[in-house]
């Protein structure tokens, strides 16, 4: 199932402190990378960023070359250039 799927991770060197429930963060992560891996059946790259945004807050982010979901109103959720 993981074949050729390659995860990178992009952080900040300096620590970020976030106030979560551990167990449900974790959850959360895990159902993303899997929803990923899922949508790219040929494989790729799922990258993770995390961030420390403007106002202070962590700012995390995954991005895969999945397909993408279709909209019910025609569209889809990744952009058409990439």
């Amino acid at each position: 199932m993981m074949n050729n799927i390659h995860c990178k991770l992009s952080a900040e060197e300096t620590p970020i402190i976030i106030t979560c429930e551990k167990n449900q963060i974790k959850q959360v992560f895990l159902n993303v990378i899997k929803n990923s891996i899922e949508a790219m059946d040929k494989g790729g790259d799922i990258q993770i960023s995390l961030r420390k945004s403007q106002n202070g807050f962590c700012k995390i982010s995954f991005q895969d070359q999945g397909c993408g979901i279709k909209s019910t109103r025609g569209l889809s959720s990744k952009s058409e250039n990439g």
